[in-house]
């Protein structure tokens, strides 16, 4: 979160402003769950993130996913982008998730995909993944490789 207590979701990650409302909306739902459940304290199925992920970015093939294996997807590989130092921050983890879970969702749109899995639910996967992953981390973010 920013200072002002919003999440920021940067126009550098391809988030206009209607996007970025759109997102804050999703991010601050994901939080309060996360948070009202007591979820962001709960252990990541490490193998199963790294397992979707590598499904879904290796084969190229996102139709047969759900949502939140889409999201969690995108929440990996933007971890991925920010520890192979890449130009982005930790920060700035939970928006690139999501502009990558856009990207997911959008080409599962393009390849005739189910439909299981709506923009919010792949948002929201994204968002949720995000946060645990900070959450869990504790600052370093590059732990889950560990």
């Amino acid at each position: 979160m920013s200072d002002n207590g919003k999440f920021s979701f940067p126009q550098e990650h391809g988030h206009s402003d209607e996007d970025a409302e759109k997102y804050q909306k999703i991010a601050e739902q994901a939080h309060e769950k996360l948070t009202s459940t007591g979820e962001h304290e709960t252990e990541i199925d490490h193998e199963k993130v790294l397992n979707s992920h590598k499904k879904i970015y290796e084969s190229d093939d996102v139709t047969e996913h759900s949502g939140e294996e889409l999201g969690h997807a995108a929440a990996f590989e933007a971890l991925k982008k920010i520890c192979s130092g890449e130009k982005y921050d930790k920060s700035e983890l939970l928006s690139l998730a999501m502009s990558e879970a856009m990207k997911l969702w959008q080409k599962k749109q393009g390849s005739g995909g189910d439909g299981g899995g709506g923009k919010e639910e792949v948002l929201s996967g994204a968002a949720s993944m995000a946060m645990k992953l900070m959450n869990k981390s504790g600052g370093d973010i590059g732990g889950f490789f560990k």
